[in-house]
């Protein structure tokens, strides 16, 4: 693919596999197979797929992946040198998976699939998915995939390097300008599909925008449509990353809480005390309100200076809580950061005291629908059972 960047992946337990037509057809099973798990969909694949391996090629000879349209659907072919990097073949595969998932409802425009979500994609499925992609060259044996963290390498290599920024994810022609190069590049794909792939249990905003994908312009607009309630533009998007990465490279799990006083912690963040006088005369009682009677009674002044000590709150929890309430903490936080600059885009300034304007009426509504919906997502939550000992 022109533009993208090489890869150096002296991290990795890469395989250069020899191809053939019976260990091809395996891996493009098996590859689909784990696909079809991570992203939760049924199995209706409609284009139809040529792939050819070339016996005279050598084995850094791009694969280039070509699709065209026509009466009976969506066609795709790509010729293959006979050795080939696991990697690179798994990733090829992973975009013609979500290319072909993504074109069935685009009519005659190809979706845009950004290289950043192949990439990553591939990444996960190679690095922590519980089967095995693909067999080892001359044996027939199955590759053995680690079944640890997942993110295992990435943690590794950001010890010691940063991650790449959205803008520089979306330009990956780019990355050589970058130290480190193809592997920076593909690791912090990982890193950025891993965390958007934990927004949904069942990936739905994912799927979403890959549905969505065909009818747009770009990769950008489709991606915004599907994760409006979590990035409103594409700055919130950049914002909420530079935040994850700065949580992930500065998180020790070894350091974490358990589940039992992570939990607890997040509820004393999320009730706020106050005294509340039943009767005009009657003695003030002791209570705790939520985010959302904040928000639906709250003077807006009181709201923007306790809702940002909660913001800095809930990302220091992040540093030391669970892994399994992480992405309900981060949810709070982003709801809470996004309100609060809506509604100073919206109009108001901590001056006039008023939340009056119509628009402002309506962010607090679609805020306060939100934060029942992770409080949802909460009360659902359950501690991870400890893998069995053998």
């Amino acid at each position: 693919m022109p533009g993208t960047p090489e890869r150096n992946d002296q991290l990795t337990d890469d395989v250069l596999l020899q191809l053939d037509t019976d260990l091809l057809a395996i891996a493009c099973e098996r590859v689909k197979r784990a696909f079809l798990r991570e992203l939760q969909l049924p199995d209706q694949w409609r284009g139809r797929v040529t792939l050819k391996i070339e016996p005279s090629w050598g084995e850094d000879r791009a694969i280039r992946l070509e699709s065209a349209r026509s009466q009976g659907g969506w066609r795709y072919q790509a010729a293959l040198p006979p050795k080939v990097s696991s990697k690179v073949l798994v990733r090829y595969l992973a975009e013609l998976l979500l290319q072909e998932f993504a074109n069935r409802t685009s009519g005659d425009r190809q979706a845009e699939i950004p290289f950043w979500l192949s990439e990553g994609l591939s990444r996960h499925l190679l690095a922590g998915y519980k089967t095995d992609l693909l067999l080892r060259p001359q044996t027939r044996s199955v590759v053995s995939i680690a079944q640890g963290d997942p993110l295992e390498m990435v943690r590794t290599y950001f010890s010691t390097n940063r991650p790449l920024t959205i803008n520089e994810l979306s330009l990956p022609g780019q990355v050589e300008l970058v130290a480190g190069g193809g592997l920076t590049y593909s690791l912090s794909a990982h890193l950025l599909y891993f965390e958007l792939s934990r927004y949904h249990a069942n990936r739905a905003p994912l799927v979403q925008y890959l549905s969505r994908s065909g009818h747009y312009l770009n990769w950008q607009s489709a991606f915004l449509e599907s994760y409006r309630n979590v990035f409103p533009t594409m700055l919130d998007f950049e914002k909420w990353w530079a935040i994850t990465v700065v949580n992930f490279t500065g998180r020790d799990p070894r350091r974490s809480w358990s589940f039992q006083e992570s939990m607890k912690q997040l509820d004393d963040i999320l009730k706020t005390p106050a005294q509340i006088s039943i009767q005009p005369r009657a003695a003030a009682q002791h209570s705790t309100v939520s985010l959302q009677t904040m928000i639906n009674q709250w003077d807006p002044a009181q709201q923007t200076f306790l809702f940002r000590k909660k913001i800095s709150q809930l990302h220091l929890l992040k540093t030391r809580c669970a892994e399994e309430i992480l992405p309900v903490v981060e949810d709070y936080r982003l709801t809470l950061d996004t309100y609060l600059a809506r509604r100073q885009r919206a109009g108001y300034a901590p001056a006039t005291k008023s939340q009056g304007l119509p628009s402002l009426v309506v962010l607090a509504q679609e805020t306060v629908r939100r934060l029942d919906e992770v409080d949802g997502r909460k009360a659902a939550l359950r501690p991870v059972a400890p893998a069995p000992s053998r």
